[in-house]
């Protein structure tokens, strides 16, 4: 199902890794930063790393789908995944949404214009897909796992822990 890109900004913006394994059975670590709109919808870009050994975001959109929504989806809130492909010697960048009915993804290409208007700060990606520790700001931090949060939510999204609470980029 699509879910519109919304005309107003999205108000945060946290940054972390996922993992998840694919069919070849190594797990993937990609890097994700997530939108979150306060309105049921959390947008994540997924960034492919071309020298994880790990199964591509394209060849396990079920298995990543799953890792997003176990670890940065609460029950009640929409989640919107995009696949981001840095340029490299044959393509260029590019974004593409993955919508999955049933256990059939499909792609739809995504303008990067309209995905930098919903997603402020998006172009800020480091060249590799890495996360770039100059672009996260220890007070964000949760000083449970080490991971940013949304400072909305009064526990960590990522470890469920209470300790502190960080602030996140606003739009």
């Amino acid at each position: 199902m699509e879910i519109p890109f919304p005309s107003a900004p999205r108000a945060e913006l946290v940054e972390a890794t996922v993992d998840y394994t694919g069919s070849n059975g190594l797990t993937s670590t990609r890097r994700v930063r997530i939108w979150d709109d306060h309105a049921g919808t959390r947008t994540c870009v997924v960034t492919e790393r071309p020298a994880d050994p790990g199964t591509s975001i394209t060849n396990a959109p079920g298995a990543l789908r799953a890792a997003l929504h176990e670890r940065f989806c609460p029950a009640g809130v929409a989640l919107r995944v995009i696949e981001h492909y840095p340029a490299d010697a044959i393509t260029g960048e590019h974004f593409d949404q993955i919508d999955l009915d049933g256990t059939k993804p499909s792609w739809r290409r995504v303008d990067p214009a309209e995905l930098a208007a919903a997603c402020p700060g998006l172009f800020d990606l480091a060249e590799d897909g890495d996360l770039d520790e100059s672009e996260v700001d220890e007070a964000d931090m949760c000083p449970g796992c080490g991971f940013s949060k949304f400072a909305s939510e009064s526990r960590c999204w990522s470890c469920q822990s209470g300790a502190g609470t960080a602030r996140a980029a606003t739009a």
